[in-house]
């Protein structure tokens, strides 16, 4: 058959793995079958690991880690500033077929530790932000501290949404070792971002950064922000 048929193939194995053709118990071998079959279209193959990050039987995580030990690196370019809406659509097709990044988010949905050595690598790919995504939200999840340096690291993340976990991450491990790094966040750009670090900043260092907080209230003009510095301001003063 050419090339033409495989869309049909492709669609009829997924039919298979999901449908009443095979009995549930067998489901899961061919989920696992098309995830890790690189001929097969990509986004099938992600669809496949988002069902398998729900599936908690021997070999769905030893599958899902040969995965993403093993699957080429792509690269997604950094949204703009203000995206249009084609830039978007565009960013959300190659996100849905990003196959190593839904490996990394069904690893940590599915608490496979085993995978954190890999998880700690996956989380500073230079080529992939939402490989990178994926991975800091799972260590998020986990709250474990050998994730504190790559959690640093995710702070200069070139996307506000990973600094954003990063700083989620940080305030979560309650580390002080942590505050300097996250003080420098309380000049970030992106106001998302400096809400995340008032709060985070305010969690790590207690008292001792009121003062770094109070100045920064005297400049800020972002309605957010200046919640988050009135509200972390006040929980420090009781």
């Amino acid at each position: 058959t050419g090339s033409s048929d495989a869309p049909v193939r492709e669609a009829a194995l997924w039919s298979v793995a999901l449908g009443s053709l095979v009995d549930p118990a067998d489901r899961t071998v061919y989920l696992m079958r098309l995830a890790e079959d690189r001929a097969a279209e990509a986004q099938l193959r992600a669809d496949a690991i988002r069902t398998l990050a729900n599936v908690r039987e021997n070999g769905v995580v030893d599958g899902l880690v040969r995965i993403l030990e093993s699957e080429p690196r792509v690269t997604i370019a950094l949204p703009s500033r203000m995206p249009t809406e084609l830039e978007i659509m565009n960013l959300r097709y190659a996100q849905a077929r990003d196959v190593a990044g839904w490996a990394a988010g069904a690893l940590g949905h599915l608490d496979a530790r085993i995978a954190l050595p890999l998880l700690l690598r996956t989380a500073e790919d230079p080529k992939d932000f939402f490989l990178r995504q994926m991975s800091l939200g799972s260590l998020v999840a986990w709250n474990v501290p050998e994730a504190l340096p790559v959690l640093v690291k995710g702070l200069e993340d070139p996307l506000p949404d990973n600094r954003v976990l990063a700083l989620t991450g940080l305030a979560r491990l309650g580390d002080p070792k942590a505050v300097d790094p996250v003080l420098a966040r309380l000049s970030d750009a992106h106001a998302e971002v400096r809400v995340l670090a008032v709060r985070a900043v305010g969690h790590l260092g207690g008292p001792q950064v009121r003062p770094q907080l109070e100045a920064m209230q005297q400049k800020e003009s972002d309605p957010l922000v200046l919640g988050a510095l009135e509200a972390e301001l006040s929980r420090l003063a009781r």
